[in-house]
C-alpha cells in the first residue's frame, strides 16, 4: 500500500511539474486580431495549414507574421463567431458560458427527435472577463470592431471589461447599403451603418489623396489606391485607422494595453475596396479553383494591407519588444467564395474545416520563431494573456475558467500543453448539426484523434487527424487497431469526466421528456462474420470463439446437426433440415422443424448496439429474432421497442423491415428513446428468423459497446480476471527485473512497456 502511495504521489508530482508558470514580472501589451470566417487555407503562407497555403490569396503582412513569429496548425474554434468570441473573453467553454451557437438550439422546429436546451446570446453580466481581469492590473483596454456577443452596445463597457468600446454591437453583419462602405445619411454625414456603432463613424469620410498617400500607397502590393480618392471608405481601413489612435495614446501615456481588433472581413456580404477587386479581375486563373473569387480575395487583402499598418505602427514606435500580436480567425471558411480543402465542411460544421483554422503569434525578441501543432482552443488565451501580464486569475468558485496557459509553447521553454484533449458539447440542431459532443485527443501513439459522440444514436465516430486530415475514414465503422480503440476509450472517459466538469446542459427526448444522458459506453466493437473476417475459422464447426478489440464472443449453431457455413460476408447454420443449395445453408430459419439460430454470448458485460442481416426481406414475409436463452435476461422490461418495425416481449425482441429489398440492413439498438440491451458476461441470446414468418436471414456483423464499468477492466486488468489489482502488475515486475517483453503489459498499446502502463492500477486502486 506504501508503494502505490508513494507512486500516486509521484504521478501528483509530476503533474503539478508541468503546470505553466508566469513567465515575467513584466506587463505585456496586448493586440489581439481577430478574422471573421476566414478558413485554414485562406492565406498565402503555408505555415498555419501544413503547406495548404492559397496560390490565388495575397496575403503579404500576415504571413511576415508567420515568418517572425509561431505559426499554430491545429487552433480549433467554435464553429461560427459568437461562441469563439465568448470562449475568447471568459476562458470558458460553451457549456460554462452559455453560447453554443449563432441562432438557437433548436432550429429543426418541431420535427426534431431531441430538444435541446435555450441558447444564451451574450457574455453573462457576472462573467469576469479577460479585460477585467487585466483592468485590475492597469491596463487599459479597448474593443474595436464586431463583437457580437453582447446585449447591447453599452455593455461592452459596463460590464465586459473595456474602457473603449469602438464600433461593437450585438450584431454579426457589416450593413449599410453595400455592406463594408460607408454612406451617406440623410444629414449628409458619412456612417458605417447600425451594425458598427456610432464610434466608427469618425473614420468614414472618402478617402483622400493625403490619406492614400500616407495609408495605402506604402502597402500597394499591384493594386492602384490611387483610384480611390473621393470614393467610400471601406471598413478594413477605418478600423485601422480606430486601432492606431487608440495606439497613439498608449505611446504617449506609456499604459500597458489590451485591444481586441475584431474584423469583419471576410464574412459575408462580400464587398472589396474596389482597387483591390481590380487587381485580382486582372490576374490570370487561379491554378485552383476553390480559390477564384476576385471580390472575396480583394477583401481579404484589404484586411492584410490595414493589419501591415497595425504591426508597423507597433514596431516604429519601439512597442514591439513589449507587445505580443496574435492574429487567428474566428471559424471556418464559407462555402461562398472560397473553399478549406483538403480540411472537409466549412463555417458552422464541427468538420475540420468548420473549426481548424489559422492562427499566429508575433512577438519578435520574445516568441519563438517556428510552428506548433499543438491543439489550442479559444479558452486558453485567457490564462495566456493573465500571465503575460502577470495578473492574478479570478477565484475559480466565482468565475472557473478552462483553458491551460500557453505562454511557454511561445517563449520555447516547452513544446506542448499537460493536457491531452480538447472538446466541444453542441446539445441541439443548427444548421447540418445534430446532438453531439466531441474529443480531440491526443493518443499514446502520437497520432491526434477526433471522437464523435452522436446523441441520436449513442454511437461514435472516430477520426486519425494525424493520417486522414479529411475525415474520410470513420475508424469506429472500418475497423479500429487495438491502439486505436484503446485511444477512443481514453477519449470517451475524458470526454465524459468533461461533460460532468463544466455540468453541460442535456438534451431531452421530445416524445417522453426524458433526459439524454452522456455517453455510458465505449465506442463499438465490430465482430464481422464473413468467410475472409472473423468467421472464417467457424465454417463447419457447431461452435466457436472470435475475439476482437480484447473481447471475446462465443457462438453456437443451432439445428439439427448444424454447423456454421459462411459466405463471403456472413454466417448462417447449415443443417440436416437444409434444402436449396448454398443460399439456404447459409442462413438461420426460425421455421423449420428444427429451428435454427446462432447462440451468443460474450466473456464480458456488453451493450448489444446493431447486427448487420442481409436476406430480410421488406415484405414483412420474414423478421429478425432475438431470444433469451440463459442468464440475465436482457430483454425483460424493455422501453422503446414498439416503433420502427421492433416489437419487445418479456424474452425476445423482433424486427420486421417494413421497406426496402434483400440488401444488407443495420438493425440499430439502444437508440434515440430505446433502453440500452445490456448482456451481462455469460449471457446467452439467440438470433434467428421468427418462425411465425417463415424465411430465413443471414447474419454479417454484431455490434457491441463496453459500459463504463466495464472500461477500466479492459485497460487495467491484464490479468482477464475481472478484478483490477496488485497481480495485474506482475508482467510489469518481470519486465523491469530483466523478464522478456509481455504484450499484456501493454496496457495503453503504445508499443512500449514502462511506467505510463502503470497508470490504470494506480487511479483504480488510489480510488479504493
Amino acid at each position: 500500500m506504501k508503494r502505490i502511495s508513494f507512486l500516486t504521489s509521484f504521478l501528483i508530482a509530476t503533474t503539478v511539474l508541468l503546470v505553466v508558470p508566469r513567465i515575467s514580472t513584466a506587463q505585456t501589451n496586448i493586440i489581439q486580431l481577430i478574422a471573421d470566417d476566414l478558413g485554414w487555407t485562406g492565406l498565402s503562407t503555408g505555415l498555419t495549414n501544413q503547406g495548404n497555403g492559397s496560390p490565388y490569396y495575397q496575403t503579404p503582412n500576415i504571413d511576415s507574421m508567420a515568418t517572425g513569429g509561431m505559426s499554430f496548425t491545429s487552433f480549433y474554434a467554435q464553429p461560427t463567431c459568437s461562441p469563439t468570441r465568448a470562449a475568447l473573453l471568459t476562458g470558458q467553454y460553451a457549456p460554462r458560458n452559455g453560447i453554443h451557437t449563432v441562432g438557437q438550439l433548436n432550429s429543426g422546429g418541431d420535427a426534431t427527435l431531441l430538444v435541446g436546451p435555450t441558447d444564451g446570446t451574450s457574455i453573462k453580466a457576472e462573467a469576469i472577463t479577460i479585460g477585467e481581469t487585466l483592468q485590475a492590473e492597469g491596463y487599459v483596454t479597448a474593443h474595436i470592431g464586431k463583437f457580437h456577443s453582447t446585449d447591447a452596445s453599452s455593455d461592452i463597457v459596463t460590464r465586459h471589461g473595456f474602457d473603449f468600446n469602438i464600433g461593437g454591437t450585438n450584431s454579426g453583419s457589416p450593413s449599410g447599403n453595400v455592406p463594408f462602405f460607408a454612406q451617406q445619411n440623410n444629414g449628409g454625414s458619412w456612417v458605417f451603418g447600425s451594425s458598427h456603432g456610432p464610434e466608427l463613424d469618425a473614420y468614414a469620410a472618402p478617402y483622400t489623396q493625403q490619406y492614400i498617400d500616407d495609408n495605402l500607397l506604402p502597402y500597394a502590393n499591384g493594386n492602384d489606391p490611387d483610384t480611390l480618392v473621393g470614393t467610400p471608405k471601406h471598413l478594413n481601413d477605418a478600423m485601422a485607422d480606430a486601432t492606431i489612435d487608440f495606439l497613439e495614446d498608449r505611446v504617449v501615456d506609456g499604459e500597458p494595453f489590451f485591444v481586441n481588433v475584431a474584423f469583419n472581413a471576410v464574412h459575408l456580404e462580400i464587398n472589396s475596396r474596389p482597387d483591390l477587386e481590380a487587381k485580382y479581375s486582372a490576374l490570370p486563373a487561379s491554378i485552383t479553383p476553390r480559390h477564384d473569387d476576385p471580390a472575396y480575395a480583394g477583401l481579404l487583402e484589404g484586411m492584410d494591407q490595414a493589419i501591415g499598418r497595425i504591426v508597423d505602427f507597433v514596431e516604429q514606435n519601439e512597442l514591439g519588444g513589449d507587445t505580443l500580436i496574435v492574429f487567428m480567425s474566428d471559424n471556418g471558411g464559407t462555402s461562398n467564395g472560397t473553399d478549406n480543402f483538403p480540411l472537409q465542411g466549412g463555417k458552422g460544421s464541427f468538420d475540420e474545416g468548420g473549426i481548424r483554422v489559422p492562427m499566429i503569434a508575433y512577438m519578435p525578441g520574445t516568441i519563438s520563431t517556428g510552428v506548433s501543432d499543438e491543439a489550442i482552443h479559444p479558452v486558453d488565451f485567457y490564462k495566456t494573456y493573465a500571465a503575460l501580464a502577470s495578473a492574478t486569475l479570478p477565484d475559480p468558485a466565482v468565475h472557473p475558467i478552462d483553458g491551460d496557459s500557453f505562454a511557454e509553447i511561445l517563449t520555447g521553454t516547452q513544446t506542448e500543453l499537460s493536457r491531452d484533449a480538447i472538446y466541444y458539447h453542441f446539445p441541439g440542431y443548427s444548421g447540418a448539426n445534430t446532438p453531439m459532443s466531441i474529443a480531440i485527443h491526443d493518443g499514446t501513439d502520437g497520432n491526434r484523434y477526433k471522437l464523435i459522440y452522436l446523441y441520436e444514436d449513442r454511437n461514435f465516430e472516430l477520426y486519425d487527424l494525424t493520417n486522414d486530415i479529411g475525415e474520410a475514414v470513420n475508424l469506429v465503422d472500418s475497423g479500429m487497431t487495438q491502439i486505436q480503440f484503446n485511444n477512443a476509450v481514453n477519449a470517451r472517459t475524458g470526454l465524459a469526466n468533461w461533460l460532468a466538469d463544466v455540468d453541460a446542459e442535456l438534451l431531452t427526448v421530445r416524445a417522453t421528456g426524458e433526459l439524454v444522458p452522456p455517453p455510458q459506453h465505449s465506442p463499438a466493437i465490430e465482430f464481422a462474420l464473413g468467410s475472409a473476417q472473423l468467421g472464417s475459422g467457424l465454417a463447419g464447426f457447431a461452435d466457436g470463439s472470435v475475439s476482437s478489440l480484447g473481447l471475446s464472443m462465443n457462438l453456437m449453431a443451432e439445428g439439427s446437426n448444424g454447423v456454421f457455413d459462411t459466405s463471403t460476408t456472413g454466417i448462417g447454420v447449415n443443417s440436416n433440415l437444409d434444402g436449396g443449395g448454398n443460399n439456404a445453408q447459409r442462413r438461420v430459419d426460425g421455421s423449420l422443424t428444427t429451428p435454427e439460430g446462432i447462440v451468443v454470448s460474450f466473456d464480458q458485460d456488453v451493450f448489444l448496439k446493431y447486427l448487420d442481416v442481409s436476406g430480410l426481406s421488406g415484405t414483412g414475409s420474414e423478421s429478425l429474432l432475438l431470444q433469451y436463452v440463459s442468464g440475465a435476461n436482457p430483454f425483460e422490461g424493455l422501453a422503446g421497442y414498439d416503433t420502427d418495425g421492433f416489437s419487445s416481449g418479456n424474452d425476445s425482441l423482433t424486427f420486421t423491415r417494413t421497406d426496402g429489398a434483400n440488401n444488407l440492413l443495420t438493425v440499430g439498438l439502444g437508440r434515440l428513446a430505446q433502453d440500452e440491451i445490456l448482456l451481462t458476461a455469460g449471457t446467452q441470446i439467440r438470433i434467428t428468423a421468427n418462425p411465425a414468418l417463415g424465411g430465413g436471414v443471414l447474419l454479417e456483423s454484431i455490434g457491441v459497446a463496453l459500459p463504463d464499468d466495464s472500461l477500466t477492466v479492459l485497460l487495467g486488468d491484464v490479468d482477464r480476471n475481472g478484478v483490477v489489482g496488485f497481480l495485474d502488475i506482475n508482467p510489469f515486475i518481470v519486465l523491469l527485473s530483466g523478464g522478456g517483453y509481455q504484450l499484456e503489459a501493454d496496457v495503453n498499446q503504445d508499443g512500449v512497456v514502462n511506467f505510463l502502463d502503470i497508470s490504470p492500477f494506480i487511479l483504480e486502486l488510489a480510488s479504493r
